[in-house]
């Protein structure tokens, strides 16, 4: 069968359609080479340079260029995809073993591996990937074909040589990757030719095991694997930015990269060179006017391992990096509508993060607070009042965690070692100084442990979710925004006790404030159907006495937060609708003051 010049196809008139359904109708012939099984061949052909294995890479080629016709639209002919089905199903078995003896996992680190032909390899799996109907059934139960495919792809840079053409064999591989969990692939699987049970397999149930079976079972390793062949590809990139070969690759690996993080393989936490990796790519695209349009795939990985963090440092490190300005700068370029709705999202995951402590430390590091000016996600005068509302937040966070000895004469030196007061509100550099500043500090430091022992008791299930030092900064931000917003937060009380339904008992009125809601918001729920004898929070009045808090018994609000994408309530405080009235006094008489 004649084999087309790489970069073309075969062409589609009649006579070359009848010509490639002749040969595949038989498969014992065309295919000859196809048809034994490599791994019972003489030691000699392990050279790949005999006559049998050349002849089976020629034939492999072929195979490849008969599924680019039958996938060509052009050719339209139903029966050639019947012939060529059939052909496929009768030399699987030992196709698959082809694909296995020219991998070049065995013949690394040998001089063999220049002769493995890598290209073929990738144009072959690439096809087979897009194929249709009983092909596709055929593939999607076959686990090796996948393993195969992974480690080719995730270990491409341990493979090639100086002569292989490494932005076009990626370029198959990441788009066979791609149509491997891509859901519409799936879709194709599970069409009418596939009706049995066994033969419906959404989503490719073989994709993970493969993928993480090539990374040696590291999941975090994956993704630094993956982002090697990336930053292969953009040195070709930047070295020929107006060839659309590296081009065409880098988006497809970027491509694939995000579907693994989004759909895949989501992690709690990315290891920290994986998000460096990322913003330094990003970087460098934002280098050349022909790379903006690839910085969309970047971002969206980012912006996907962010929402999946568990606990920010993936958000952290990339601020470290200056992902925040380099985001911003970017989305004024000349981009693509959804490629900017992707920056603006991405920003504003980052705004809403900013609850976490080694988020906001990240993004107001080096004494400078991060705009967000230019974001994109809110107006430019919400914008301006977000930039106000992280300052006041870092303001908080610097007042209670003060890295100085709180004795105000104390002479230490500035690099001594200090230790946090229990309260976690100071920090002394010895128990001398701790001693001295004891009366002062007395009466907030039980303030801030009793505030703590309530936190700790009534949220304990919830506090196993994330350090305690976080959720103490959540509190504090919820405590402060009662404080802030004192009037606003009585107003509410009273409106939702007036629309509630008379009680022989008083009510019991939970505030419900989300931290990570941008510039804060609060509800309030009214719940008259408590007993008496149990708090708003399920805690005996007993309990709630042992803590010496005359807020924390029956009929009295309390103060809950509830953690940013996660079903976590933490209970910052318990106070009494005269303690709020006195909160939005203090607050009218402060700002009075100010004018």
């Amino acid at each position: 069968m004649q084999v087309p010049k790489p970069g073309e196809a075969l062409p589609t008139d009649p006579k070359t359609i009848r010509d490639v359904k002749k040969r595949l109708r038989t498969p014992s012939i065309t295919f000859k080479h196809l048809c034994v099984d490599p791994f019972t061949l003489e030691d000699h052909h392990w050279d790949l340079s005999s006559r049998e294995v050349l002849g089976a890479v020629r034939e492999l080629d072929s195979l490849n260029s008969t599924l680019e016709l039958h996938l060509n639209p052009d050719a339209n002919n139903e029966a050639l995809g019947d012939v060529f089905h059939a052909c496929v199903r009768t030399l699987w078995p030992t196709l698959l073993l082809w694909l296995d003896f020219l991998h070049p996992r065995h013949h690394k680190g040998t001089e063999r591996i220049e002769r493995v032909p890598l290209q073929t390899l990738s144009n072959v799996m690439h096809a087979f990937c897009r194929a249709e109907g009983p092909t596709a059934v055929l593939r999607a139960h076959t686990s090796p074909f996948y393993r195969l495919l992974y480690l080719l792809w995730l270990r491409f840079d341990e493979y090639c040589t100086k002569s292989t053409d490494v932005a076009r064999c990626l370029d198959k591989l990441g788009r066979a990757v791609r149509l491997t969990v891509d859901v519409a692939a799936a879709e194709q699987v599970a069409g009418p030719v596939a009706q049995s049970s066994t033969s419906i397999a959404p989503s490719f149930p073989h994709c993970l095991p493969s993928a993480l079976y090539a990374a040696r079972n590291r999941p975090r390793q994956l993704y630094r694997q993956a982002l090697t062949q990336v930053n292969a590809l953009l040195k070709f990139f930047v070295a020929f930015p107006h060839d659309t070969t590296p081009y065409d690759a880098l988006q497809t690996q970027i491509g694939a990269i995000g579907q693994f993080a989004n759909a895949v393989l989501p992690l709690n936490v990315h290891a920290r060179d994986v998000i460096r990796s990322l913003v330094h790519i990003l970087r460098v695209l934002c280098s050349f006017p022909a790379g903006y349009y690839l910085c969309g795939g970047v971002v969206y990985a980012l912006h996907v391992m962010w929402r999946t963090c568990s606990d920010g440092r993936s958000i952290a490190w990339a601020l470290d990096e200056g992902v925040l300005p380099l985001m911003i700068e970017l989305r004024q370029k000349e981009l693509e509508a959804s490629d900017k709705k992707t920056i603006a999202d991405a920003l504003r995951v980052l705004a809403e993060n900013t609850y976490r402590r080694r988020v906001l430390r990240a993004l107001c590091s080096g004494g400078r607070t991060g705009s967000f000016h230019g974001a994109g996600f809110a107006s430019q005068d919400t914008l301006l009042a977000i930039d106000k509302w992280v300052q006041h937040r870092n303001d908080l966070m610097r007042r209670a965690y003060s890295k100085a000895c709180a004795l105000p004469k104390c002479g230490a030196e500035p690099n001594a070692t200090l230790k946090k007061c229990p309260c976690l509100s100071v920090c002394y550099c010895s128990a001398e100084c701790q001693r001295a500043d004891w009366k002062k500090h007395k009466k907030h430091c039980k303030i801030e442990r009793d505030a703590m022992a309530y936190t700790r008791i009534l949220s304990a299930t919830d506090l196993e979710k994330m350090p305690f030092e976080e959720a103490h900064f959540i509190c504090l931000c919820a405590r402060d925004y009662v404080s802030t917003h004192a009037q606003a937060v009585v107003e509410s009380v009273k409106q939702a006790i007036a629309n509630s339904p008379p009680t022989r008992d008083a009510p019991v009125i939970t505030i419900m404030i989300n931290a990570a809601r941008l510039l804060g918001t609060h509800r309030v729920y009214v719940d008259e159907q408590r007993s008496q004898d149990s708090t708003s929070d399920g805690i005996s009045r007993r309990g709630a006495l042992r803590f010496k808090d005359p807020t924390l018994v029956l009929r009295e609000p309390s103060i809950l937060v509830i953690a940013h994408q996660e079903d976590m309530i933490l209970h910052a405080m318990g106070t009494t609708l005269q303690g709020l009235e006195d909160l939005a006094l203090v607050a009218r008489q402060a700002r009075s003051r100010r004018k």
